[in-house]
C-alpha cells in the first residue's frame, strides 16, 4: 500500500492566502508531504512559480484551482485538478480573469450605490478581507453590520440589498454546473470542496451536478462528517480528496490546520493520482 501522503487544498498570496509560493514550499518540505496542490481562488498564477521552485525536488505537484460558482443562492467552490497543461490556454485564463474582474467590479458598484442612495460608507478592502476569495452580497452585508450601521444581517437584505433596491447590481456569476463543465473542458478532475460548510443544498444534491469526487477529509469535519462523506463516495463510486485549505500559519476558526496536518494517503491517494494521470 502507498504510504505517501498529499495535501491538495493550499492557498498562496496569489489569492487569499498570506504566504508566497516560496514560503508555501518551505512549509511543504517541513511537513514531509510527497504530493501537494496549489488551489488558489479563480487563478493559476502560482503554478509557473511553483514549478520553478520545485526543480530538483522529489515532491510532486498537482496543478490545481478553486473555482468560485453559485448554486441555489449559495457560493459553491469546485476544486479542479489538471491532468495536463490545458490551464495555460488563453481562453481558460481569460475566463478566470473575467470571473474575478466581474465579481470585484460588481462589489465596488454596490458599495458606490450604497453610499449614494443610503449614505452607507464601507471600504472595499474590508469586504474583500471578509470574503476570503469570493465577494458577494453576504460579505457586503456583514461589513455593513460590522461598521455599526443600524441593521441586523438579515435586515440588510430586506432594506438596502434586496433585488429591487437601487443599490442592487445583478450578478453574472458562473453556475456550479457550468463551472464543472468549464473545468472538464480543460481536462480537470472536479471535486466538491469542503461540503461541510454548505447550508442551502445537500451534499447529494450538489454531487448530482456531475462532480468526479468530494473533499471528504477536511479540517472542519467531525469524525462522523468524514465517515459520512466517505460513505457517499463509495455509494456513488466517486473519488475522495483531502486538504488543509491552508491560508496562513496563523490559524483561525475557519482554517485551523497547517499544511500536511490533513492529508490523503493509501489506496485513496492511489485512486486520486490515477484519476489525475489517466
Amino acid at each position: 500500500m502507498n504510504n505517501k501522503k498529499g495535501d491538495f487544498h493550499i492557498h498562496t498570496s496569489y489569492s487569499d492566502g498570506q504566504h508566497t509560493t516560496k514560503e508555501i514550499f518551505n512549509f511543504i518540505e517541513s511537513s514531509k508531504l510527497d504530493y501537494f496542490s496549489i488551489t488558489d481562488h479563480d487563478n493559476v498564477d502560482a503554478i509557473l512559480e511553483i514549478s520553478k521552485i520545485l526543480r530538483g525536488s522529489n515532491i510532486k505537484f498537482i496543478h490545481g484551482v478553486e473555482l468560485s460558482t453559485f448554486y441555489n443562492g449559495e457560493s459553491i467552490h469546485i476544486l479542479g485538478y489538471f491532468k495536463d497543461e490545458k490551464y495555460r490556454c488563453e481562453d481558460f485564463l481569460n475566463k478566470l480573469h473575467e470571473v474575478r474582474n466581474f465579481r470585484e467590479n460588481r462589489a465596488k458598484e454596490i458599495i458606490s450605490k450604497l453610499k449614494h442612495y443610503f449614505n452607507i460608507k464601507i471600504d472595499f478592502k474590508k469586504v474583500e478581507e471578509i470574503s476570503k476569495g469570493i465577494i458577494a452580497r453576504p460579505h457586503i452585508a456583514q461589513c455593513i453590520v460590522d461598521e455599526g450601521y443600524p441593521y441586523t444581517y438579515e435586515s440588510v437584505f430586506k432594506t438596502v440589498l434586496h433585488k429591487s433596491s437601487p443599490a442592487y447590481v445583478a450578478t453574472r456569476a458562473i453556475s456550479t454546473e457550468e463551472g464543472i463543465k468549464f473545468l472538464k473542458k480543460y481536462n480537470a478532475a472536479t471535486f466538491l470542496a469542503h461540503p461541510k460548510i454548505y447550508k442551502r443544498s445537500s451534499t447529494s444534491e450538489l454531487l448530482d451536478l456531475g462532480f468526479d469526487g468530494i473533499e471528504a477529509i477536511y479540517p472542519l469535519n467531525k469524525k462522523e462528517d468524514t465517515k459520512h462523506y466517505i460513505n457517499i463516495s463509495k455509494e456513488r463510486n466517486i473519488l475522495i480528496s483531502a486538504g488543509t485549505d491552508f491560508h496562513s500559519k496563523d490559524r483561525d476558526n475557519m482554517h485551523p490546520a497547517h499544511i500536511g496536518e490533513v492529508y490523503l494517503s493509501g489506496e485513496d491517494l492511489d485512486k486520486f493520482l490515477h484519476k489525475i494521470n489517466d
